[in-house]
């Protein structure tokens, strides 16, 4: 905890004219009422929670209130050490840090809801909570939500929000699921060369893809070349000049699939040209 030197320090903010609501300003009951002032909240970070609440238990027994009540007060007082461990000491004299919603402090003064947001057309809290929202990522939206029901469970195992809230998780993750599902990738189709009649060599995926090539090249039918096709085998060296080259220019000899994975589908070569 940090000290009086290291820090500024408050008395009570409801002490103070420009947080006179106090630090919590709205506590509600079960019943959605407020719980009218003057009140006095620790929380179980507070470092004078154990020493209170023990002091607290020990008034109890001698105001004779039953036995289990000053029980689970004491029981409460011990779980504070640990609290303050496990989440860090609260700092319950630091000043204000948190910027003021104008609805709680409404909600405050007039001891309920303002009446705008009571109004569908007009919900300044839930706005509040949309603009929230809209800056955080899915990933810290789903945290947000499973400590809501987390905090929901612990208070009330059966609690219907939290099972709303709940389903509303699945059906995100759901979506999330799908939407980065990658979808699989259909192979294409293996090329190869085929030679057409005597001399033309195409490259396709198979004897009709490569006809349609050799059709729209040369303009021919296949009933020209009396329909003879004829797939080469992968691994036969084949010798293609390069186009246009001069006379003395080597032919290059290559595989056959590795000139089909180079040249890819279409016209390859031809004795005749």
């Amino acid at each position: 905890m940090t000290t009086g030197k290291d820090s500024p320090r408050l008395g009570l903010w409801r002490k103070n004219a420009s947080t006179e609501e106090g630090k919590y300003p709205v506590v509600l009951r079960r019943d959605g009422t407020m719980l009218p002032g003057p009140y006095f909240v620790i929380t179980l970070r507070d470092p004078c929670a154990g020493p209170t609440l023990k002091a607290y238990a020990w008034a109890a027994e001698k105001e004779g209130l039953p036995e289990e009540y000053v029980k689970d007060v004491e029981e409460l007082a011990n779980l504070a050490g640990f609290v303050a461990v496990r989440e860090g000491e609260g700092e319950p004299a630091a000043p204000p840090h948190r910027k003021d919603n104008p609805v709680v402090l409404d909600w405050a003064h007039l001891g309920r809801l303002p009446e705008e947001v009571l109004t569908p057309a007009k919900m300044p809290m839930k706005e509040a909570l949309w603009e929230l929202l809209a800056t955080m990522d899915t990933q810290q939206v789903l945290d947000t939500a499973r400590r809501f029901v987390a905090a929901q469970r612990s208070v009330h195992p059966e609690s219907l929000s939290a099972l709303l809230v709940e389903a509303l998780i699945g059906a995100l993750e759901r979506t999330m699921t799908e939407e980065h599902a990658v979808e699989p990738v259909a192979e294409e189709p293996a090329l190869h060369v085929f030679l057409i009649g005597d001399c033309d060599h195409v490259v396709a995926k198979d004897e009709e893809d490569a006809w349609g090539e050799w059709e729209e090249l040369t303009g021919m039918d296949k009933e020209e070349v009396d329909g003879k096709i004829k797939q080469e085998p992968d691994d036969k060296v084949l010798g293609v000049l390069p186009d246009e080259g001069d006379d003395g220019e080597k032919a290059v000899y290559l595989p056959c699939a590795e000139w089909a994975k180079r040249e890819g589908r279409g016209f390859l070569c031809s004795s005749e040209f």
